[in-house]
């Protein structure tokens, strides 16, 4: 399986926000700051989760976003669903002979 730029993102935002406790917030501006993720980018990445399930998020001047619950209960495989959808192998790894995968 190969990971987007978008999957890295994410996972460098959730791995942030898993540095946190529980009842921190942290705003779109600290994520992409501590992540080095371009914020617009973030923006559209952390409401996609926050729909999910994946982080809550409160607005206004005292917002942010945590994690839903515990980092150690969130599976990447479910994340990598949230943002890409259905997960699928590469086509090339069930092969029984010797072939390069493209």
């Amino acid at each position: 399986m190969r990971l987007s730029s978008t999957d890295i993102y994410v996972f460098k935002a959730l791995a942030y926000l898993g540095t946190l406790d529980g009842a921190t917030l942290a705003s779109s501006d600290a994520i992409a700051s501590a992540t080095g993720v371009p914020k617009p980018y973030l923006v559209r990445l952390l409401a996609t989760l926050s729909g999910r399930g994946v982080l809550t998020s409160r607005k206004g001047i005292s917002g942010g976003y945590a994690l839903s619950r515990p980092a150690l209960e969130i599976r990447l495989s479910d994340v990598m669903r949230s943002i890409d959808g259905p997960l699928a192998a590469l086509s090339c790894s069930s092969l029984k002979w010797p072939k390069t995968c493209v």
